[in-house]
């Protein structure tokens, strides 16, 4: 008995809850602009709670409508705060209400003028390209398409190309006061891109990648799009383009592992004229190398990747072509964190041991 009534009064709150809800949606559609707004301020505070979002779910096509109409109004910051709470936790159904389209739509509008909103939108597609449906849309493919596409032209979508144009403008600050690199959740939604393997044709350009390498000579641009390299270096079908003989990627990448006996002139401007020289390390690793990074989280990945493409007979050569083997040696004299040291003597063995054609167990 005591159970059939919990479960009535569970029955009962939830209901109560859905005619609360449905009542805030429709102040949030008023004519008033302020009862409009409160009722924006209402919902976006509840967007932690899970009755709200089922709601939301079951009524997409009624909520998001609201608040997408809502970008056209005073409210518009009201209205992209509540979007970007929702893409994380209902992506796939905003992507079936053309949100991806609209934002785009608002990024051609904006992008004329200096103060904008378009690092919100980013944000907003970099949570939508969680779900596979996202995905598809930036990359403009219906999931039963057969890609068919020369790999010798460089080929992008629309959107994916507007965000690489973003992507590689000069760094400015956010209008986010916590984050000073305005488009630097693209790099999230290269990451995302980049986990599904019907994506590696868009980055199998010479070109791209080059581009790409440019954004590693920031640190913080760096570490923001290792994990999209790792993705790249995941399919060995693109091996063949970022081993390249023109593609610089990484060389600039192992550049950060490896310490140049370099020295300043009195300006503290570095001078190339005296960067060491050596026949078994490519020469831009040794023209764009320094000091080692100090930065925990981009060697961990480095050695990520390193330990990877230690195992495929094609990189393997590759490295080794770079000068792998005395890179690391490098490496490992000049490392302090000493969690690393074994990490490094490891990949250093098995590259070691292949290049005297001794069997290695990963």
């Amino acid at each position: 008995m005591d159970m059939k009534k919990e479960e009535d009064a569970t029955g009962e709150s939830n209901e109560a809850n859905e005619n609360i809800y449905e009542e805030l949606f429709s102040y949030a559609n008023s004519d008033n602009e302020i009862v409009k707004k409160e009722s924006l301020r209402i919902i976006l505070s509840l967007l932690e709670e899970n009755e709200l979002i089922e709601y939301i779910r079951k009524n997409n096509k009624k909520c998001f409508k609201i608040i997408i109409s809502n970008l056209n109004s005073r409210n518009k910051m009201l209205s992209l705060e509540c979007l970007l709470n929702l893409s994380a936790r209902l992506p796939k159904e905003l992507t079936e209400r053309n949100i991806i389209e609209i934002l785009f739509d608002m990024v051609k509008e904006e992008e004329k003028y200096e103060e904008n909103c378009i690092d919100l939108y980013i944000m907003i597609i970099s949570n939508i390209t969680r779900c596979k449906e996202g995905i598809y849309k930036i990359l403009d493919l219906k999931e039963d398409t057969n890609i068919d596409i020369n790999e010798e032209k460089f080929f992008v979508s629309y959107y994916l190309n507007k965000l690489l144009y973003f992507f590689f403008l000069p760094i400015k600050p956010s209008i986010n006061k916590n984050i000073n690199d305005k488009y630097i959740y693209v790099s999230h939604i290269l990451i995302n891109i980049s986990s599904i393997k019907e994506s590696s044709l868009f980055f199998k350009n010479v070109s791209f990648l080059n581009k790409i390498s440019e954004q590693i000579l920031n640190k913080d641009r760096f570490r923001a799009i290792l994990p999209f390299i790792i993705n790249l270096c995941l399919n060995e079908t693109t091996h063949n383009y970022l081993f390249h003989d023109s593609c610089i990627l990484f060389p600039y990448i192992l550049s950060y592992i490896y310490t140049n006996n370099y020295s300043l002139c009195s300006n503290n401007i570095y001078n190339s004229n005296n960067v060491e020289k050596s026949d078994n390390i490519h020469h831009i690793i040794l023209q764009k190398a320094t000091v080692l990074i100090n930065c925990s989280i981009i060697k961990s990945r480095i050695i990520i990747i390193l330990l990877y493409l230690c195992k495929k007979d094609y990189s393997r050569e590759k490295l080794h072509n770079y000068g792998i083997y005395d890179i690391l040696r490098n490496w490992k004299s000049h490392e302090k964190d000493t969690e690393l040291l074994s990490d490094i003597e490891n990949i250093a063995d098995k590259f070691e041991a292949k290049k005297n054609g001794k069997a290695f167990i990963s």
